[in-house]
């Protein structure tokens, strides 16, 4: 078993029993606390390794004084789900995308199709999340699965051909054959559970791939040092909360509201790209 595939299996089997054992009301502040300690370790990391510099300030203080216009000006219900279906969006290929990087499978068309037919399910579960599930309509549901399966199409024709098709393309089209049983057939999994579910998996994989990539590449110092880093960030993050929630502290709603969070993933998911870093 390769390193990429034992992280996956570990990711799955630990998020697997924190969102199906938990009750449901403890899932969406589970992933947005541990979310505020994934978005912070990036930019620390970003920090050190000097990727941020003037340009990434200047688009990060652009980017984020539109989305907080629209947050403050017109701070509605309305703003909330428009700001939860766009970070459905851009996280719902982020997290595809970042599989393709984890597994080390090159950016094809085809995995791109792919990834596109994943994001569409993705935001029709967010969809649901809004809604409620019984809000999906055969006829919205149906044409948008019916396209993400024609835009996989490719990649399984690909690979038929070739005779081949690897672990991490099969597991890539289970994912989007997962979202399409959630949609259709009626089982006891709610959207909470499936968004909670796919952000938490996306948390587990990225400290594990780091740790694994520190382990192989780096020395024991800077190894403890991620872990140090890691345990540091998640524990004053965890900390914040209990002050939001416990005394409370509302101004910290900045970083724990439902909104709020799914404004900072948008920040995230954006500067997370190469684009944005100090050019060398």
């Amino acid at each position: 078993m390769t390193a990429s595939m034992r992280d996956f299996s570990l990711s799955l089997l630990f998020v697997s029993a924190l969102v199906f054992l938990l009750p449901e009301k403890y899932l969406t502040p589970l992933f947005i606390v541990f979310g505020q300690g994934h978005f912070i370790l990036m930019y620390l990391y970003q920090f050190r390794a000097k990727k941020i510099g003037i340009r990434y300030i200047r688009y990060y203080i652009l980017i984020s004084t539109v989305l907080l216009t629209f947050l403050l000006v017109y701070p509605t219900t309305h703003m909330r789900d428009i700001f939860l279906l766009m970070s459905a969006v851009v996280f719902g290929l982020h997290f595809f995308f970042d599989e393709l990087f984890v597994h080390n499978l090159l950016v094809t068309k085809e995995h791109i199709l792919i990834g596109i037919g994943f994001g569409i399910q993705y935001v029709l579960v967010s969809y649901a999340l809004i809604f409620g599930q019984d809000a999906i309509s055969l006829s919205v549901s149906l044409p948008l699965i019916v396209l993400s399966w024609t835009l996989a199409a490719p990649l399984l024709a690909t690979s038929f051909t070739a005779k081949k098709l690897s672990i991490s393309e099969l597991f890539l089209l289970v994912i989007v054959a997962i979202f399409t049983s959630v949609i259709f057939i009626p089982v006891p999994i709610s959207a909470v559970q499936v968004l909670a579910f796919t952000v938490l998996f996306h948390y587990a994989r990225w400290y594990l791939f780091y740790a694994t990539r520190l382990r192989v590449h780096a020395t024991s110092q800077r190894m403890r040092q991620y872990f140090k880093d890691t345990l540091i960030v998640n524990a004053c993050v965890v900390a914040a909360y209990a002050l939001f929630v416990l005394i409370p502290i509302k101004e910290l709603g900045i970083f724990f509201s439902d909104t709020f969070f799914y404004f900072w993933t948008i920040l995230h998911v954006i500067f997370s790209l190469s684009y944005f870093s100090n050019k060398k």
